[in-house]
């Protein structure tokens, strides 16, 4: 649990689980614009979605790399559990990844499925 590859796999793992979260949010959203407004031109263009979806790409890849910039805080943040993946709070954990993890799998993502189910 404390090699590179289970660091890799738990980076990935949690840059796959944001992007898709972020590009259904965004899915979702410009449908609903779509089907909402039908007449208007509320609708982004190639360059805007363009924009957009490398959006989504780095603010997945921030999430996912914060572990990485600060090991006494976040501790083996991708290596705690056997399948790598960081969703975890058990006693044992140390604070800086209770916070991330809640923050992240709680706050950022209900918020996403908020806006999503507008």
């Amino acid at each position: 649990m404390d090699s590179v590859q289970c660091r890799l796999v738990g980076f990935l793992a949690m840059l796959s689980t944001e992007v898709s979260v972020l590009l259904l949010t965004f899915l979702t959203l410009e449908k609903f614009l779509v089907i909402v407004f039908p007449f208007s031109n509320i609708r982004p263009g190639k360059r805007q979605t363009a924009t957009i979806l490398i959006c989504i790409w780095i603010v997945g890849f921030l999430v996912a790399v914060i572990p990485f910039w600060n090991e006494d805080y976040f501790g083996n943040f991708y290596g705690e559990n056997g399948v790598c993946f960081p969703f975890h709070c058990d006693q044992a954990e140390r604070n800086g990844s209770k916070e991330d993890s809640l923050g992240i799998f709680l706050g950022y993502v209900l918020a996403m499925h908020t806006l999503g189910d507008m």
